[in-house]
């Protein structure tokens, strides 16, 4: 399914999303701490053509503002 293919495809080249306990890397027993509950994946960038207008749209966010220390 199309449901958890990022947290497969990620996982089957050895680099598994941190707090996916489905596919690979737990928060539980791992040495690395993060402040969030579930797993740990963010997209700060999307873009995309609109269907009606045909325009191009860019969408920027922030990581979570409790990432900051993580993501040094």
């Amino acid at each position: 399914g199309k449901f958890h293919q990022i947290r497969v495809q990620m996982s089957a080249i050895g680099h598994p999303i941190v707090g996916d306990s489905k596919y690979g890397f737990k928060i539980k027993n791992s040495k690395f701490k993060i402040p969030t509950e579930g797993i740990a994946l963010c997209a700060t960038e999307v873009c995309f053509k609109t269907a009606i207008k045909d325009e191009i749209k860019n969408i920027k966010i922030d990581y979570p503002e409790d990432w900051d220390n993580y993501l040094k």
